[in-house]
């Protein structure tokens, strides 16, 4: 996914009103992991939704254990819903911090650009 676009209909009276729009979407977070030496190892992954401002929207924290033997690992996280609050180009920002260390270090960021086509609609109901 790296564009969406929504046509959204609003009732006059309430086009100030509108802040945020709830998407009710299903997608997942795929990441793959791999060390090369031998030791178990476990992390957490910060999956952080940022908003066109770079106001952080969302925050999704996932603990993984990789066991010794283990080289490669891959995580899925699935997530229900979207929330934005207009047109523009979002990031989700993916960071790692493993036992070792106590800061996150981003691996990668995911841009995904938002398109809202806003429709007033003025009748009365």
């Amino acid at each position: 996914m790296e564009q969406i676009v929504l046509d959204l209909k609003i009732k006059e009276q309430n086009l100030s009103s509108i802040n945020a729009i709830n998407l009710p979407i299903e997608f997942e977070v795929v990441s793959m992991f791999f060390k090369e030496v031998k030791k178990y190892t476990k992390a957490e992954l910060k999956v952080e939704f940022i908003d066109p401002q770079d106001k952080i929207f969302n925050t999704i924290v996932h603990t993984f254990e990789m066991p010794e033997i283990m080289r490669r690992m891959r995580t899925r996280i699935k997530v229900m819903g979207l929330v934005v609050n207009g047109s523009g180009d979002y990031v989700f920002r993916v960071s790692l911090k493993d036992e070792d260390h106590n800061n996150y270090k981003i691996v990668a960021e995911v841009p995904l650009e938002v398109h809202i086509n806003k429709t007033i609609d003025k009748q009365s109901n």
